[in-house]
């Protein structure tokens, strides 16, 4: 509670925050990744979690596998047939078609997935665009279970 407030109905039920750490799935996007930097911070208060983090890779071999990075600090919101947040964000540095990419993250996921938009469709962002040195910062409030 906050000041001289004593409703409970404002009381701040839970507040934590840190720092994390995500990494790309080994053979999704990129084959035995390896990082010259990872490091996310968050805020959590209640069940809305904001957070960010920036991962630049420096090894590893690319595949044409849409990329995917778990570790988020919580899991998102279990709800059925529900893609969210967008981050937003952007690469840094990438190999090619890095320009207008997403992120999403499914239902009860610790995990972000990259798509990119394109002028008449969107499609997977894989590692093969992304290369095996690609830097990017990213950023999201979400909600939690």
């Amino acid at each position: 509670k906050f000041g001289t407030d004593s409703a409970a109905a404002n009381a701040l039920d839970d507040y934590e925050q840190g720092t994390f750490s995500v990494a790309v799935e080994n053979g999704w996007g990129i084959t035995n990744p390896g990082y010259a930097y990872n490091e996310g911070h968050y805020v959590k208060v209640g069940n809305m979690v904001c957070c960010n983090f920036r991962m630049k890779l420096n090894a590893g071999s690319t595949n044409g596998n849409q990329i995917y990075l778990t570790g988020l600090p919580f899991a998102a919101l279990n709800v059925a047939n529900k893609h969210y947040p967008m981050w937003q964000g952007y690469f840094s540095v990438a190999a090619s078609d890095a320009e207008n990419v997403r992120g999403y993250t499914g239902p009860n996921q610790d995990r972000v997935y990259f798509s990119k938009t394109g002028s008449t469709n969107t499609s997977s962002f894989t590692g093969t665009m992304a290369g095996t040195g690609f830097d990017c910062y990213w950023s999201c409030t979400y909600r939690t279970n």
